[in-house]
């Protein structure tokens, strides 16, 4: 949601090229609410989860981790299913990211989107099955290397994504 007093939306789709575009909602008027801010750490690293999250903490601030699931507990590098399941019971939540190993984008990783989508799902799935997020937060995936299509302007892809329940990325 975003609260704008004067607002331009403009969409510049180049010549033959053909796009899909999913809003939400749009909302006119103006809403009397507190200001809001996101603050999203990558990956799952331990510094994040065992030094950034509590200095937010200290000011009540709340924040998501985007966790490549492969990695949990994997080093000292990485936070350990502990480690994230304090962090949750704090009150912050997590996403799923990846692909799997990290290994580039999902579609670098994986030779179809059928695949690709499994990865999703199987990344969104742990954080379910471990509590580490919540409903909304299932609907959220972190696009790998920010590659959400396979080709520009393949939209296959991002209906794929939907229909296995992502809404945001």
């Amino acid at each position: 949601e975003q609260i704008w007093t004067i607002a331009k939306v403009r969409v510049n789709i180049p010549n033959g090229v053909t796009a899909t575009i999913k809003l939400r909602a749009l909302t006119v008027g103006l809403r009397k609410r507190r200001a809001r801010l996101c603050i999203v750490a990558d990956d799952g690293y331990s510094d994040w989860v065992g030094a950034g999250a509590q200095i937010l903490a200290r000011y009540g601030i709340k924040s998501t981790a985007c966790l490549i699931t492969d990695y949990v507990g994997t080093s000292s590098d990485f936070g350990s299913l502990a480690d994230w399941r304090r962090y949750v019971d704090d009150g912050n939540m997590c996403v799923p990211h990846g692909p799997q190993d990290s290994v580039g984008s999902l579609f670098t990783r994986w030779a179809t989107d059928a695949e690709a989508a499994v990865d999703m799902q199987t990344r969104r799935d742990y954080l379910l099955a471990n509590g580490l997020t919540n409903e909304n937060g299932a609907k959220c995936y972190i696009w790998p290397q920010g590659d959400f299509t396979r080709t520009a302007g393949d939209t296959a892809f991002l209906d794929l994504a939907w229909a296995a329940g992502f809404r945001v990325g």
